[in-house]
């Protein structure tokens, strides 16, 4: 074998177990390689310049930034040596360059790399090329970095138009111009027109791409860290569950076919990417439900402080001697009232016979002085001190309770997180979703009550029965089919 052909072979398991991510023997070797072609060929040689551009790659990944760059420098001037500014390998290294100085920070170093890679494709591809808008779209990102927004708008409506008239279909550049687009706008406090921007993009994506695509799910979190930014933290988390519903489900597809494989190649540079994002979505909805969690203790704890009248501090727990109004089912068997009843039977056929509403103002006054009552008893879960009435926002365990407000309430929260339970891969995390409709409930103010059958009677149950209610509600709801849902979303069942 030839010292060339045993170069040759060094390369190609280099790049190899840079393929495998064994990048620590990738440089031995790349080390080695280096070193022959500069004893053989110099430094101004393209053969040179590759084994320099590879080994600044190895190191790249291994964080090593310093050396990487001192690396890819001198691949740059051997190219230009042998070949000129317009070697294609060349534009590849400018664009590691900006990459490097974007991650450090250096954002004067990334925006004069990047300007210098604009200006090699212009000369070479022309300005209608898609890399070209490519390279406008990296200067935009450079400017937006450095504050200087304007300016990154203008490069931004450049590349969207070189991107257009192209036409080669791709729709992840285009999305990826608008997204930067909307951060920028945000930045500039103009949310509205960067929300527009996202339901422009999610439409188009959808319409090409399909709901249950990578891209699809990547716009939906982004517009949720949009709402963030804004402190809808409700809305950003329903919109990030979205996104996580969408990344589960493709996850979990064991058999995607070929043309699935070729959109997540596109969408996200690799499948395993997908479970990258799926990871820090999930990080994003977590982050979301602490603080959605903190605001429910601050809400509480204002509540508690200064309870308004009328408000949840405010009531009070009925004992057997108080007299109850209203005509809820049980009132009339209880003690104070039979009192009430007994008291005004005595007195009715005197209260008929008085002549003046004095006189019957005196009589009725009789009726508020009942025998002291005794003790209260010890509270117990299902006592009569324990018993509450039911308010609007309360989750009412049992059937024909579907029309009440907080039992609605409750279906439209499985229904919105149905899809993320259905694709979730354990128990845990599925006992986490039913764990945040809970949480959610009791948040808008609403409890989960039981009827106890000897008293007629509503108490409060404990918050693990809660949790049962809430599994065997998604249990139901994946039972049903669409007309059944759609039906009782409209409160017709």
């Amino acid at each position: 074998m030839s010292k060339e052909e045993g170069q040759v072979t060094s390369e190609n398991l280099a790049v190899l177990l840079m393929a495998q991510g064994q990048y620590d023997k990738a440089e031995s070797l790349l080390t080695t390689l280096l070193q022959c072609r500069l004893n053989v060929f110099g430094d101004g040689n393209v053969a040179t310049a590759s084994a320099y551009q590879k080994l600044g790659y190895v190191l790249e990944k291994q964080g090593k930034y310093e050396q990487a760059v001192q690396l890819y420098e001198c691949a740059l001037n051997s190219y230009e040596a042998d070949y000129g500014r317009g070697h294609p390998e060349a534009d590849f290294v400018y664009a590691s360059l900006t990459e490097i100085y974007r991650k450090t920070k250096q954002y004067d170093k990334a925006l004069e790399k990047s300007m210098r890679q604009l200006e090699i494709r212009f000369e070479t591809l022309g300005d209608a090329h898609p890399q070209s808008a490519l390279s406008c779209h990296n200067v935009a990102i450079c400017l937006y970095n450095l504050g200087r927004h304007a300016q990154a708008l203008d490069m931004l409506n450049r590349a969207l138009k070189v991107q257009q008239e192209a036409g080669d279909g791709d729709t992840h550049g285009i999305a990826a111009i608008y997204t930067t687009m909307a951060k920028i706008l945000i930045e500039q406090k103009r949310f509205d027109k960067a929300m527009e921007i996202y339901e422009r993009v999610l439409k188009h994506q959808v319409q090409v791409l399909g709901q249950q695509s990578p891209a699809v799910a990547l716009t939906y979190r982004n517009m949720g860290l949009a709402y963030e930014s804004q402190s809808n933290t409700v809305i950003a988390w329903k919109t990030c569950i979205k996104a996580l519903a969408i990344q589960h489900t493709l996850i979990k597809d064991s058999n995607p076919n070929a043309a699935w494989r070729r959109q997540c190649e596109k969408n996200t540079g690799n499948i395993d990417v997908l479970h990258v994002e799926a990871n820090t979505t999930m990080q994003i909805v977590q982050i979301l439900e602490k603080k959605m969690a903190a605001a429910m203790r601050t809400s509480q704890e204002t509540n508690k402080s200064t309870p308004p009248s009328g408000s949840i501090a405010s009531f009070i727990e009925p004992q057997n001697e108080d007299v109850l109004f209203g005509r809820a089912q049980g009132h009339t068997k209880r003690q104070d009232n039979r009192y009430l009843h007994n008291l005004v039977e005595n007195q009715l056929t005197d209260y008929h016979a008085a002549t003046s509403m004095e006189e019957k103002s005196d009589l009725s006054e009789t009726t508020r002085s009942p025998p002291s009552p005794p003790p209260p008893p010890t509270t117990t879960t299902g006592s009569i001190a324990s018993f509450i009435e039911p308010k609007n926002e309360d989750v009412l365990f049992g059937r024909a309770r579907s029309k009440r407000q907080g039992n609605r309430y409750l279906y439209q929260l499985v229904a919105d997180l149905s899809p993320a339970y259905d694709a979730a891969s354990s128990m845990e995390e599925k006992g986490r979703l039913s764990d945040i409709v809970v949480t959610k409930i009791m948040n808008s103010g609403g409890r989960f009550l039981k009827l106890d059958k000897d008293t007629l009677r509503w108490y409060e149950v404990e918050r693990k029965e809660a949790l049962k209610k809430v599994v065997n509600k998604f249990g139901k709801f994946r039972r049903r089919g669409p007309a059944k849902r759609t039906q009782q979303r409209m409160g017709m069942v």
